[in-house]
């Protein structure tokens, strides 16, 4: 959980940012897709039956990399947004976040393990992971949100009237 969560949180947005620079001002409609399909993915993996065949092997690192194309295409493609359309990325970035959250949520309060006990895991780690995930995941976006939301707010105000 530890990779996933700096992978997707961490690593993604940095990369985003280094390859920012190379990718033309794309369109809010290629920022919600992108949107989209990362949360599609992220709640695919965590669906039981997929999350206990892909955590052994090759899967479990193509699973990994697979979340983190995903994340990267997102961050990169709200990064790519013209200035005008940044209001797409404050919507996006909560709504995303608060669905990573309510996926932490249902694994935090599953009255049970959902996923095969592999490498000594219980309950207890599931919510512990699921916990880490509620804090940390959301965190980032609303940081991103908060910051792309002051920046349109200030350049509003310098704005003629």
């Amino acid at each position: 959980m530890a990779w996933h969560i700096l992978a997707m949180n961490v690593v993604a947005p940095v990369l985003a940012a280094l390859l920012a620079w190379h990718v033309p001002r794309g369109r809010p409609r290629w920022f919600w897709l992108a949107g989209v399909g990362q949360v599609a993915l992220l709640w695919a993996a965590h669906v039981p039956a997929i999350h206990n065949a892909a955590m052994h092997g090759p899967p479990k690192a193509l699973l990994h990399a697979t979340l983190l194309l995903c994340a990267v295409l997102f961050w990169t493609s709200l990064l790519a947004l013209p200035q005008q359309r940044r209001w797409h990325a404050v919507a996006a970035l909560l709504l995303t976040g608060k669905l990573v959250c309510l996926l932490a949520a249902l694994l935090v309060f599953a009255p049970r393990a959902l996923y095969a006990v592999h490498h000594g895991g219980s309950a207890d780690d599931q919510q512990l992971a699921a916990l880490l995930m509620i804090t940390t995941c959301p965190l980032s976006y609303l940081v991103a949100a908060i910051v792309i939301a002051a920046a349109l707010v200030h350049r509003a105000q310098r704005a003629p009237a």
